[in-house]
């Protein structure tokens, strides 16, 4: 996957769900209702754990390279990915819902993707 799908993977899954994906006290890469995070919109059901659960994105780089092939983008570098998914997991995380759309755009406008 290069950084433009990846870019309307989350925008699509963020912009439907409309609803953040949480736990007792934080988000949640997927939730226990089966909603899903920004990060965690990529990653197939079968590959989430619980260990993942208060990681950064970068953490989950580093620790789950079984987790490589959906959250690494064959266009940019490893540290470029995970700057984007950063960013996206900052969106999911840091902002109301209702500013989300909002927040991809500067995203898109930042790594001049289509939006």
């Amino acid at each position: 996957m290069n950084l433009q799908q990846a870019y309307n993977d989350i925008k699509i899954h963020l912009l439907t769900q409309m609803k953040k994906s949480m736990g007792d006290v934080s988000c949640m890469y997927r939730s226990e209702s089966g909603l899903s995070c920004a990060v965690g919109c990529l990653i197939p059901d079968s590959k989430i754990k619980i260990l993942m659960e208060g990681r950064s994105a970068s953490n989950l780089v580093g620790r789950f390279q079984e987790l490589h092939e959906f959250i690494l983008f064959d266009d940019v570098s490893i540290n470029e990915s995970i700057r984007f998914l950063s960013s996206m997991q900052e969106i999911h995380d840091g902002y109301k819902v209702h500013v989300w759309e909002q927040q991809l755009s500067l995203v898109a406008k930042e790594y001049g993707l289509a939006d």
